[in-house]
């Protein structure tokens, strides 16, 4: 059993996947992810019949996002890698929202707001399952962003998949470093 955590957005985003089984919990936090993370997670295994000797490995969303979320889902799952000696994962956030929205075969640009009229985006195209990323995470004024792709479908996005992080925990291990733009 894998297990995928994301805070880079105002929802908490908690996924627990295998060959078999997959759990999906999304919660609007607004800023008390640190509040609420452990007791959340907690009651989510929980729920799904999960200890956390069952855990294989942990996928975190690594952003871009809210600085401070950012920090706290790390955190949260580095601490939970050490303690349990499994290995962990960072993906972007921004992938985990291109794979939860685009259909296979699509090409599309993925946002997240940055506020002040601007948006963090890339490129990302979903082949066989899986993203590939067409054009890296930055940030831009989405005025620029719509006259620079006038051509691409926008998923303007707030809920990464955690379940797609926990499926990409199961390919290994990374140094993590989460994006701040």
């Amino acid at each position: 059993m894998y297990l995928g955590i994301d805070t880079a957005t105002a929802y908490l985003c908690l996924g627990l996947w295998s060959e078999t089984f997959e759990a999906r919990l999304e919660l609007e936090m607004g800023r008390d992810h640190s509040k609420r993370i452990i007791v959340e997670l907690e009651q989510f295994l929980r729920a799904q019949g999960v200890g956390k000797e069952d855990l294989k490995g942990i996928g975190v969303g690594l952003g871009p996002g809210s600085y401070t979320g950012l920090r706290i889902g790390v955190a949260v799952a580095k601490g939970l890698a050490r303690g349990l000696s499994v290995p962990l994962k960072g993906k972007p956030s921004l992938e985990a929202l291109a794979f939860r929205h685009l259909a296979e075969g699509e090409t599309a640009l993925v946002t997240l707001d940055a506020r002040r009229e601007q948006v963090y985006f890339a490129l990302y195209q979903k082949t066989e399952g899986r993203i590939l990323e067409l054009e890296p995470i930055a940030k831009s004024p989405k005025a620029e962003l719509l006259l620079r792709y006038p051509d691409k479908k926008l998923y303007e996005a707030t809920l990464p998949d955690a379940v797609y992080l926990a499926k990409e925990a199961n390919n290994g291990s990374q140094l993590l470093e989460p994006i701040y733009l």
